[in-house]
C-alpha cells in the first residue's frame, strides 16, 4: 500500500529507500527516522487519505517541529558518519566537525521552538564539558593538517567570537611550541649517544669538524615547526582526500621531531566509545 502511495504522488525512489523506525539505544536513528519521513511526507499524506486504519499522520505543527529537529541533528549525524564511516579517522578531521556542532548549538539556543531550546540547553552542558577537555588537542591536530593550519582556527574562532579569536590562537600556538619542545628535547636525549656517534663514524675523512660545526649551529635557524607554519597551506580542492599521516611520513626527513609529534597527535581518537 505504501509503495503504491509513493508512486501515486510521484516520489522518485531510485535507491528503494524506506521508512526507518526510531531505536531507543541509537540516538542517531532519530535523525534518520525524521529525515526519511520528511522525504516521504506526501506519500504518508496520501496513505492517510486512502487507508482508514492509518490514523497517526502528523499535524502541520508536528511536521514543522520534525523538520527543525532533523535540521538540528544533521551535524551530529555527519560527525557519526565521519567516525564510524572511516577505517582510520585521524584527529585533524574532528575540529571542523566539532566547531560545526558548537555553531549549531549556538544558533538553535534561541530557537522559537520550546522543545528545541530545551534540547540545546541539556546538550550544551555535555558539549561544553567535552570541548573544555579536548579543544586544545583537537585544534593542534587541525593545525597539523597541511591544508588547514592556523587559517582554519582563525576562521572558526572568528566566526564564534571575533573578540576572543586572537587570544585563542595565541594560546594554541604556545601549546604547540611547548609540545614541540618536549619532542625536540626527547629526541636529542635519545639520539645524542648513539645516532650522532654512528653518523660521525660514517662521515668521509676530514668532515668530522664540519659536522660538529653545523650540529652546534643547527638551532640558530628556524625550527621545523616554524618552517612548517610559514609554508603556504595546501589547496583543499586539489587534495580533498589527502592522507595526512602519509604526508608526515613522506616529510619525515624535513620536519624530523615535528613529524613524530604530528603522527602521535593525529592518532588520538575523538572518543573512547566504539562506533
Amino acid at each position: 500500500m505504501f509503495e503504491a502511495c509513493v508512486e501515486t504522488v510521484g516520489i522518485q525512489n531510485k535507491n528503494n529507500a524506506s521508512l526507518i523506525l526510531d531505536v531507543a539505544t541509537r540516538w542517531n536513528s532519530t535523525f534518520l527516522m525524521l529525515s526519511r519521513a520528511i522525504d516521504f511526507k506526501d506519500a504518508l499524506r496520501n496513505l492517510s487519505e486512502v487507508e482508514p486504519s492509518y490514523k497517526c499522520f502528523p499535524s502541520d505543527l508536528e511536521w514543522s517541529r520534525g523538520a527543525l529537529i532533523s535540521e538540528f541533528l544533521s551535524p551530529f549525524s555527519e560527525m557519526t558518519n565521519l567516525i564510524s564511516g572511516s577505517s582510520y579517522p585521524t584527529a585533524n578531521l574532528y575540529f571542523m566537525q566539532v566547531w560545526k556542532i558548537e555553531s549549531c548549538l549556538r544558533h538553535h539556543a534561541t530557537s522559537e521552538d520550546d522543545t528545541i531550546r530545551e534540547m540545546v540547553k541539556i546538550m550544551k552542558l555535555k558539549f561544553d564539558k567535552y570541548w573544555d577537555d579536548y579543544s586544545d588537542i583537537l585544534a593542534i591536530a587541525a593545525v597539523l593538517d597541511p591544508r588547514l593550519k592556523f587559517k582554519c582556527l582563525e576562521y572558526c574562532y572568528t566566526t564564534l567570537n571575533p573578540s576572543t579569536s586572537k587570544a585563542k590562537m595565541d594560546h594554541i600556538r604556545k601549546k604547540m611550541e611547548k609540545l614541540f619542545g618536549v619532542y625536540k628535547k626527547s629526541t636529542k636525549t635519545s639520539t645524542a649517544t648513539t645516532s650522532e656517534t654512528t653518523m660521525e663514524n660514517s662521515l668521509p675523512a676530514g668532515y668530522g669538524g664540519f659536522y660538529a660545526f653545523i650540529t652546534q649551529n643547527a638551532g640558530e635557524g628556524k625550527s621545523a615547526l616554524d618552517v612548517y607554519l610559514a609554508e603556504p597551506a595546501m589547496d583543499m580542492v586539489a587534495f580533498p582526500q589527502l592522507d595526512v599521516l602519509e604526508y608526515w611520513k613522506n616529510n619525515k626527513a624535513r620536519f624530523k621531531e615535528l613529524s613524530r609529534m604530528a603522527c602521535d597527535v593525529l592518532c588520538i581518537p575523538i572518543t573512547t566509545v566504539s562506533s
